[in-house]
């Protein structure tokens, strides 16, 4: 008796809590879209630049500073002029996985809400991720808060959290159920 209520209980849940799969490509077009948000942020395609890094770049100058010199130069005779291309590409897409991961992220916590819901959430982790690269600016951008300013936080913040709003949208519409 015990037995059968349980495995109603497991289909039960199953039913409510319905298992999904990440699309690689999902994860790589909310990613961009993640990116092109910080971009046009970063170099004003749209607004005032910002002065905040944009992140695949700090990220390989980061990578530049840790890496050992031996194996630096290593990469570098081996690669030529390309080195500081294929290390930016690197990080541009490591870091297009860390912002597809955290709209895939976001888009199933708040999957529940609807699409404003999930439109806002992302936009809140937008906010989130610009404020750690504005506190983390006296280390990585030349000049520190002198060279970045409050205008990074607003309105410098507003086209960042949009993209990660539309790219936590693009997450959700990319998962599928797993069967």
């Amino acid at each position: 008796m015990g037995r059968t209520a349980w495995r109603a209980g497991v289909s039960v849940h199953r039913r409510i809590h319905r298992r999904e799969r990440i699309s690689f490509i999902g994860l790589l077009a909310a990613g961009a879209l993640g990116i092109l948000g910080e971009a046009a942020a970063r170099f004003g395609w749209l607004v005032l630049p910002t002065g905040l890094p944009f992140p695949p770049e700090a990220l390989a100058q980061g990578l530049f500073a840790i890496v050992p010199m031996d194996l630096f130069s290593l990469a570098i005779g081996w690669l030529g002029s390309a080195a500081q291309w294929i290390a930016f590409a690197v990080m541009l897409v490591l870091w297009a996985l860390v912002v597809g991961a955290l709209s895939n992220l976001v888009a199933a916590v708040a999957a529940g809400g609807g699409p404003l819901v999930i439109l806002l959430a992302g936009a809140l982790v937008g906010c989130i991720v610009q404020g750690a690269w504005w506190l983390a600016a006296p280390v990585l951008a030349p000049g520190g808060w002198v060279a970045v300013g409050p205008a990074a936080l607003w309105p410098g913040v507003l086209l960042p959290a949009g993209a990660y709003g539309v790219a936590a949208l693009v997450a959700r519409a990319f998962r599928r159920p797993r069967y």
